[in-house]
């Protein structure tokens, strides 16, 4: 039970380092931001961030039936998480300098495989809605989707400045899988339900193998710069 009473804590944790993440490019900005992609994506960022907090929050002072009632916005809420993504990824894609470049097909990919991962463990929370540890430790889950993104970018804002070692955007990459084994290995010690941590482990695994040589496949490459010309 200590793994869903703290999962507050850690969800709070998870929207301030985003929020900093952010605040540069975006939520200083929002005067500045004219492109709607970019608020839809926020919105719904945000919004499933607000859902993980009340909801760990409700299971951690045992108001079960709150939750049920606050879990059914995740009907509206995870989709739109989804579709923003695709949205914004495309639209990156499309405003790159060079479609084609390495960098490019590297983010392209990011984009797609973290919209794809949040959707998958979402359903499958769903599917599992009436078993609380499977369904708990699918949408702790979904939280690693938005990790990277803010702390990369806060790492890079206010850290890297002090001209002291940071680790690349690819070691950062490591982050989640590192949680994820651990919550893996406490799940294992505890002897508790191990496939949940270990399905989203083993797909970081393949989202990191993706970063490493789907850039230099034809075949996803050519699809990026397609993407970039037709669906931007």
């Amino acid at each position: 039970m200590s793994l869903f009473r703290n999962a507050f804590y850690w969800f709070i944790l998870l929207a301030l380092i985003l929020i900093a993440g952010f605040w540069q490019s975006y939520f200083s900005r929002l005067g500045e931001v004219e492109h709607i992609t970019h608020h839809f994506h926020a919105i719904a960022m945000l919004g499933w961030l607000a859902l993980l907090i009340i909801q760990s929050w409700l299971i951690r002072n045992r108001n079960n039936s709150r939750h049920r009632q606050i879990g059914k916005a995740s009907f509206v809420v995870a989709p739109a998480v989804v579709l923003s993504g695709f949205i914004v990824t495309f639209y990156s894609q499309a405003n790159a300098k060079d479609p084609a470049s390495a960098a490019a097909v590297n983010i392209f990919w990011f984009g797609l495989f973290l919209a794809i991962l949040f959707a998958v463990l979402y359903t499958l929370a769903i599917v599992h809605r009436k078993n609380m540890k499977l369904h708990a430790r699918y949408m702790i889950s979904t939280a690693w989707v938005f990790l990277l993104p803010g702390l990369a970018r806060a790492i890079g804002q206010y850290i890297a400045p002090l001209e002291i070692w940071v680790p690349s955007f690819f070691q950062m990459m490591f982050i989640p899988l590192i949680f994820g084994g651990w919550l893996m290995f406490l799940d294992w010690k505890n002897k508790q339900p191990l496939k949940p941590f270990l399905m989203s482990n083993l797909a970081w695994v393949f989202h990191i193998l993706g970063w490493m040589y789907f850039y230099n496949w034809g075949p996803f490459r050519s699809f990026a710069v397609w993407s970039a010309e037709n669906l931007g």
